[in-house]
């Protein structure tokens, strides 16, 4: 089976086309694209690939009820993970550097945030699993953030 997402020349391929789909017109191959029904919005639609990928770690990874997970990251990537996380009925610790993206991911169903500035994020991971360590973990920062 061919995986067209396996490219070796992924990164200059994606900066020489796919960084451009965020346009009003793209060009491209008819395969590569699909019509989105009237109820997606573009605030829905511009999350899509994003959440896909989110998925796919998901369905990896296979998170159940009481699972105990972590998410580094407390950005859109890391909020979208949290919403799965929590759908397959983990407990969530999301741990960030940003306040009020440590709100939001309370409000989106995180059971536990931590500012990895102000604490150790590992003693946070041991005391929410009493001791064990996650059962999944998700890096969600990436850049330099996550060296």
């Amino acid at each position: 089976m061919r995986q067209y997402n396996r490219c070796p020349d992924l990164y200059p391929t994606r900066r020489a086309s796919v960084s451009r789909a965020y346009a009003e017109f793209v060009i491209g191959p008819a395969h590569k694209f699909q019509r989105l029904p009237d109820t997606v919005g573009y605030d829905d639609a511009a999350l899509l690939d994003t959440d896909a990928v989110g998925l796919h770690a998901e369905h990896l990874s296979g998170p159940t009820i009481n699972a105990r997970v972590a998410i580094i990251g407390a950005g859109p990537i890391g909020h979208g993970q949290t919403m799965l996380a929590k759908a397959s009925g983990a407990d969530v610790l999301i741990i960030g550097t940003v306040p009020h993206a440590l709100d939001l991911a309370r409000r989106l169903g995180a059971d536990e945030t931590m500012d990895s500035s102000q604490a150790d994020p590992i003693a946070a991971v041991m005391a929410m699993t009493g001791g064990l360590g996650a059962d999944v973990a998700f890096e969600c920062a990436g850049g330099e953030s996550m060296p």
